[in-house]
Protein backbone atom coordinates (compact mmCIF):
# COMPACT_ATOMS: atom_id res chain seq x y z
CA UNK A 1 0.00 0.00 0.00
CA UNK A 2 1.67 3.52 -1.07
CA UNK A 3 1.71 6.52 1.31
CA UNK A 4 -1.21 8.78 1.17
CA UNK A 5 -0.04 12.27 -0.65
CA UNK A 6 0.59 15.17 1.81
CA UNK A 7 -2.48 17.80 0.56
CA UNK A 8 -0.95 20.73 -1.26
CA UNK A 9 -4.02 22.52 0.25
CA UNK A 10 -6.03 22.43 2.96
CA UNK A 11 -9.71 20.23 3.49
CA UNK A 12 -12.24 22.12 4.77
CA UNK A 13 -12.18 19.87 7.85
CA UNK A 14 -8.88 21.21 8.83
CA UNK A 15 -8.70 24.68 10.47
CA UNK A 16 -6.87 26.63 7.64
CA UNK A 17 -4.34 29.68 8.54
CA UNK A 18 -4.90 32.11 5.42
CA UNK A 19 -0.56 32.77 6.37
CA UNK A 20 -0.13 28.97 5.20
CA UNK A 21 -1.78 29.64 1.75
CA UNK A 22 -0.50 32.71 1.32
CA UNK A 23 2.68 31.38 -0.69
CA UNK A 24 0.71 29.06 -2.75
CA UNK A 25 -1.58 32.35 -3.81
CA UNK A 26 1.60 34.66 -4.16
CA UNK A 27 3.29 32.11 -6.66
CA UNK A 28 -0.04 31.58 -8.34
CA UNK A 29 0.50 27.90 -7.66
CA UNK A 30 -3.19 26.38 -7.76
CA UNK A 31 -2.52 22.48 -8.29
CA UNK A 32 -3.96 20.85 -5.77
CA UNK A 33 -4.85 17.18 -4.60
CA UNK A 34 -8.00 17.64 -3.55
CA UNK A 35 -11.13 18.78 -4.35
CA UNK A 36 -10.88 20.98 -7.55
CA UNK A 37 -12.52 24.10 -8.22
CA UNK A 38 -15.27 22.58 -10.64
CA UNK A 39 -16.67 20.09 -7.44
CA UNK A 40 -16.69 23.57 -5.45
CA UNK A 41 -18.73 25.22 -7.98
CA UNK A 42 -20.69 21.56 -8.52
CA UNK A 43 -21.56 21.78 -4.82
CA UNK A 44 -22.10 25.07 -4.04
CA UNK A 45 -24.82 25.31 -6.52
CA UNK A 46 -26.19 22.22 -4.96
CA UNK A 47 -25.99 24.25 -1.44
CA UNK A 48 -27.40 27.18 -2.35
CA UNK A 49 -30.50 25.58 -3.92
CA UNK A 50 -31.04 23.43 -0.97
CA UNK A 51 -30.72 26.63 0.96
CA UNK A 52 -33.38 28.34 -0.78
CA UNK A 53 -35.77 25.73 -1.05
CA UNK A 54 -35.76 25.59 2.32
CA UNK A 55 -36.59 29.67 2.46
CA UNK A 56 -33.29 30.66 3.34
CA UNK A 57 -31.75 34.09 0.68
CA UNK A 58 -28.30 32.67 0.44
CA UNK A 59 -26.92 35.74 -0.51
CA UNK A 60 -23.68 34.62 0.56
CA UNK A 61 -23.23 31.65 -1.41
CA UNK A 62 -24.86 33.35 -4.28
CA UNK A 63 -21.98 35.65 -4.01
CA UNK A 64 -18.97 33.15 -3.66
CA UNK A 65 -20.60 31.06 -6.37
CA UNK A 66 -20.45 34.30 -9.08
CA UNK A 67 -16.51 34.21 -7.75
CA UNK A 68 -16.06 30.59 -8.54
CA UNK A 69 -18.08 30.69 -12.09
CA UNK A 70 -16.35 33.98 -13.03
CA UNK A 71 -12.86 31.63 -12.11
CA UNK A 72 -14.49 28.92 -13.49
CA UNK A 73 -14.88 30.76 -16.74
CA UNK A 74 -11.29 32.00 -17.13
CA UNK A 75 -9.97 28.30 -17.28
CA UNK A 76 -9.45 27.54 -13.73
CA UNK A 77 -12.17 24.08 -13.41
CA UNK A 78 -9.00 21.73 -12.73
CA UNK A 79 -7.34 23.85 -10.40
CA UNK A 80 -7.95 24.53 -6.47
CA UNK A 81 -10.35 26.70 -5.31
CA UNK A 82 -7.58 29.15 -4.34
CA UNK A 83 -7.51 29.54 -8.16
CA UNK A 84 -10.20 32.27 -7.62
CA UNK A 85 -7.55 34.49 -6.42
CA UNK A 86 -6.27 35.09 -9.78
CA UNK A 87 -9.66 36.07 -11.30
CA UNK A 88 -10.12 38.21 -8.77
CA UNK A 89 -6.82 39.51 -9.35
CA UNK A 90 -7.26 40.03 -13.13
CA UNK A 91 -11.04 41.38 -12.37
CA UNK A 92 -9.41 44.21 -10.25
CA UNK A 93 -6.51 45.38 -12.90
CA UNK A 94 -9.18 45.95 -15.66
Amino acid sequence: MSKPRKPTTRTLETPCNSCELAPAIEAGDFTTDQATLSVFLRVGKIWRDEMITAGQRANLRTANLHNLEIADAAGHRPCSILAQFQSNRAAAAR
